[in-house]
């Protein structure tokens, strides 16, 4: 089911925000909590609008005006990820992963889906059946990777078809004088 799945937070969080995060479940553990995040002794889990309250009541007192939703850190969690799993230097710019490991990251998101790809590897961990839905909705930055993909691309054409395209002939472009084309 797309409502069960593992999220490998080992390789997601970096070390400072998982030392506290295996103490607190190392703690919920000896408490005999049956949830990571519950109410009462442990034995029922937060109601599923607590963070998202949580968070709206704390951007309320602290931004005034905002549009910010809980569901949007979804969002931009997904569209960053997609420039980590793509191999983009722009993961090193718009996260705080460096290289060694954002490949870390790539390695344990698509442990489960090395035959399927990036794709639905991402798609699985956003609990997508297929990556329409992660790339329909989810995806915020496919221009930045579309527009750094292109860059990297050496297009080769024939000279004819480049004739034909732009009505420009090799000897035209090509000035053995040195002379700049000025039409």
């Amino acid at each position: 089911s797309s409502a069960k799945r593992v999220i490998p937070i080992d390789s997601l969080f970096k070390d400072d925000e998982l030392q506290p995060f295996i103490a607190f479940y190392y703690q919920q553990k000896r408490l005999r909590r049956r949830y990571l995040f519950s109410q009462g002794s442990g034995n029922q889990p937060l109601p599923s609008v607590f963070f998202s309250n949580m968070m709206k009541i704390i951007w309320d007192r602290l931004l005034i005006t905002h549009n910010f939703t809980f569901h949007g850190f979804r969002h931009t969690a997904i569209s960053q990820l997609v420039l980590v799993l793509s191999g983009s230097p722009l993961a090193q710019v718009m996260t705080d992963y460096d290289r060694d490991h954002s490949e870390a990251i790539v390695r344990a998101v698509l442990a489960n889906n090395k035959e399927k790809g990036v794709w639905f590897g991402l798609a699985s961990l956003a609990g997508h059946l297929t990556p329409d839905t992660t790339f329909e909705y989810y995806i915020h930055t496919a221009h930045l990777l579309a527009g750094w993909q292109m860059s990297q691309a050496t297009l080769v054409i024939p000279i004819t078809v480049f004739e034909m395209v732009t009505g420009t002939g090799y000897q035209t472009v090509n000035r053995q004088d040195g002379r700049t084309y000025s039409p």
